[in-house]
């Protein structure tokens, strides 16, 4: 049955109706970011003022030195001790950290009214889940970008290390630390675990997440570590003991599908379902990451899927997270000032729709295009507090084996 003659929308109509959606899309993608993006929940937010300079500094309070002795406090006798004794002078210092605004910017495929016009519904709920995925991995990316350079302390796991010293760099309050080069040879375990987040409470003076007996770091690593951290030895037989005392935690590690909902032994799990993998590192030592989606034409446009390379490299990333490492900045909003104003800016990776007339290309407004863009700076605190793991990936035990039996032999 054909439309009625009275049935139109016009380009302007059409452009107004995705323009009305942006803020209901914006509210939908950050209640999906934050249950789906490990690493948004481990970096705090902030703002950064306007008309400040370029440059963001920020001071960072050393710890006290007393001048004591942390091994032998020298007490004297206090009969013997002069009034006038006052003791050595305590001194303290400061570190500073500097960042800058950087932005990220990019549009959506031009859309033609044309062909849309009779289709906006379905093809908008399809973009909108595209949207969603979208700005959870690039959101997700730089953050754990950001984190990896930036961090104070870095780890690369080598077979045979005895002590940590052997395997990390960096220390407390650096930034930017180097990798100590090399690629590793060994999975992430559970008593490395427990190494580093005992090294990191007692040297690196970090801020948990929870508070009291829960206080906990978290560790961000694929599904396939993670799991790998269940099935380990010492982790398995702990969590049986816990079963067979009908704790219901315990049941819980062991039937859900992922081992991310409790802490276990001051760590807490997140799955990054897209981490980075590599099979070389560069002279120093900072791996050659390898995309995990590569753009492949199709049969109407093109396509990311899934990289055969990236699926199968040889090395991984995880990273051991403390609360408060770092700061992720936005702007305020600009609207300018006097007489010299501006339209205000989105800078949150909102969807802007553009739909201009003009003489030449788009003389109807048949065609138009989101933009959006991502304006922040990483504002180091504790940049010693994020500890990025390379770590072997291990060949997958799928449970295949032969037939053991005659029977199994034919079918």
């Amino acid at each position: 049955m054909a439309l009625p003659s009275t049935c139109t929308l016009t380009p302007s109509d059409y452009s107004q109706g995705i323009a009305a959606q942006v803020a209901i899309l914006r509210n939908d993608l950050i209640r999906f970011i934050a249950i789906n993006d490990p690493y948004a929940n481990v970096v705090e937010g902030g703002t950064t003022q306007n008309n400040a300079g370029e440059q963001i500094k920020t001071l960072v309070t050393s710890r006290l030195v007393t001048n004591q002795s942390l091994t032998t406090p020298a007490f004297s006798s206090l009969e013997n001790t002069s009034c006038g004794l006052i003791g050595p002078a305590s001194e303290v210092g400061q570190t500073q950290f500097v960042t800058t605004l950087q932005v990220l910017r990019g549009k959506g495929p031009t859309v033609c009214v044309n062909q849309s016009r009779f289709a906006v519904l379905d093809a908008y709920r399809i973009a909108e889940q595209n949207l969603k995925d979208a700005i959870k991995t690039v959101n997700a990316a730089d953050i754990r970008s950001q984190l990896l350079v930036l961090s104070g302390v870095k780890a690369v796991l080598n077979y045979g290390a005895t002590s940590l010293g052997q395997i990390i760099t960096g220390g407390y309050n650096q930034v930017q630390t180097n990798f100590l080069g090399g690629v590793p040879t060994a999975p992430v375990g559970y008593k490395f675990l427990i190494a580093l987040s005992n090294y990191m409470r007692d040297n690196l003076s970090p801020e948990f997440f929870g508070d009291g007996a829960g206080a906990h770091f978290i560790f961000v690593a694929s599904s396939d570590q993670i799991e790998a951290l269940r099935n380990d030895t010492q982790t398995n037989t702990e969590m049986r003991a816990v079963v067979t005392g009908s704790f219901r935690d315990g049941k819980d590690e062991m039937q859900k599908y992922a081992f991310i909902d409790y802490t276990y032994r001051g760590i807490k799990f997140a799955i990054d379902q897209q981490p980075l993998r590599f099979n070389t590192v560069n002279a120093q030592g900072f791996p050659n990451f390898i995309e995990p989606l590569v753009r492949t034409v199709t049969d109407f446009g093109v396509d990311n899927r899934t990289n055969s390379a990236w699926v199968n490299a040889n090395y991984e990333v995880g990273f051991l997270v403390s609360k408060g490492a770092f700061r992720r900045l936005v702007p305020e909003r600009y609207v300018g000032e006097g007489t010299f104003k501006f339209e205000p800016q989105y800078i949150m990776g909102e969807l802007m729709w553009t739909n201009y007339k003009d003489n030449q290309c788009n003389p109807w407004g048949d065609f138009g295009y989101h933009l959006y863009q991502i304006v922040r700076a990483f504002q180091a605190r504790r940049p010693h507090g994020v500890v990025p793991v390379l770590y072997k990936r291990c060949a997958q035990d799928l449970g295949l084996a032969a037939c053991s039996s005659p029977s199994y032999l034919t079918l």
